[in-house]
């Protein structure tokens, strides 16, 4: 197992990080984008959205008041996309983790992540800017060059 240690953070992330064709596999999207947005939020959930998250996550929320950060991204490559956008959000809920990312203004990043545009019931943001989620674990990285140079080694 790898702990990752993010040059934001003191705390390791315990996840094995994932091979380059398992990581580009699982994920729904993967770019090499640079932050040009970090905006803290709080939102309040309707009844409705939270009761149906309930049900499906089986989870019990202490509170509707859900505070969060989102991340926009320029997308200076796609890698793998289907969408037209050229730029991307990537949401940091409230149950942070040791294995989020932590991204720095104006840096650049190569990411690797999974839509999670049904959950604009809980985070609201502009519906024609995509949104995901990713996490040290899926293989995101700041260290670009190498992250490039592998991910073209497998023809991607």
């Amino acid at each position: 197992m790898i702990s990752l240690i993010s040059s934001n953070s003191l705390t390791a992330c315990d996840c094995g990080m994932q091979s380059v064709p398992v990581a580009y596999n699982e994920a729904q999207t993967v770019v090499l984008g640079t932050v040009i947005s970090i905006e803290e939020k709080i939102t309040v959930m309707s009844p409705d959205v939270r009761d149906s998250i309930q049900k499906l996550r089986q989870q019990k929320f202490f509170s509707d008041t859900v505070h969060y950060t989102v991340y926009t991204f320029r997308i200076d490559r796609k890698i793998k996309a289907d969408y037209v956008q050229d730029t991307m959000q990537i949401i940091v809920g409230p149950m942070r983790s040791n294995c989020d990312f932590h991204f720095e203004m104006d840096h650049s990043y190569v990411l690797y992540a999974v839509d999670i545009s049904w959950k604009r019931g809980i985070f609201p943001t502009d519906k024609n800017i995509p949104y995901f989620f990713t996490s040290m674990c899926m293989r995101t990285t700041e260290d670009v060059e190498l992250e490039m140079k592998l991910l073209g080694s497998y023809g991607y």
